[in-house]
């Protein structure tokens, strides 16, 4: 059974989009496309508007040919997107969950314009490889030291 995210994607837009097919491909040898060399960075901001809680984020996604390797396209994406919660009580939890999910659900956003628009290329499509955007959440407390076991004396 499905249930809605407590955090939802509410609109997105493009705002940039620029592939290039490389004139050096050679679709004799095979694609080196090396997620190290892909950039992407993200950002979320609330917004003070006055409404309920939501967070404005953008993505951008970039993948510049390096020379030597062998590869079909130059990329560039980015997105703007936004994003609110259930929870309408803003702290670091919820802080945190927007800046983890708000750019993992635009980025699958962007793999998808990726495709689509590199299908319409001479060397076929990209599929840019799927990102994680999880960082352990900040805390505040100590973890309590390790108890010592103690085996009761019978």
């Amino acid at each position: 059974m499905m249930k809605l995210s407590p955090i939802q994607l509410l609109e997105y837009h493009v705002i940039h989009l620029d592939v290039e097919a490389c004139a050096t491909f050679d679709q004799e040898r095979p694609m080196d496309l090396d997620s190290a060399d892909l950039e992407v960075s993200s950002e979320t901001k609330m917004l003070d508007d006055g409404a309920e809680p939501r967070w404005a984020v953008s993505l951008t996604v970039r993948h510049e040919p390096v020379e030597g390797k062998n590869v079909p396209y130059r990329l560039l994406v980015e997105l703007v997107g936004l994003v609110s919660a259930i929870p309408k009580t803003v702290d670091d939890a919820l802080e945190h969950a927007i800046a983890v999910n708000g750019p993992s659900m635009l980025f699958g956003a962007a793999r998808e314009i990726l495709r689509d628009t590199t299908a319409r290329g001479p060397y076929g499509p990209i599929v840019v490889p799927s990102a994680s955007f999880f960082t352990p959440p900040p805390t505040t407390e100590r973890l309590a030291p390790a108890r010592k076991r103690v085996k009761s004396a019978k």
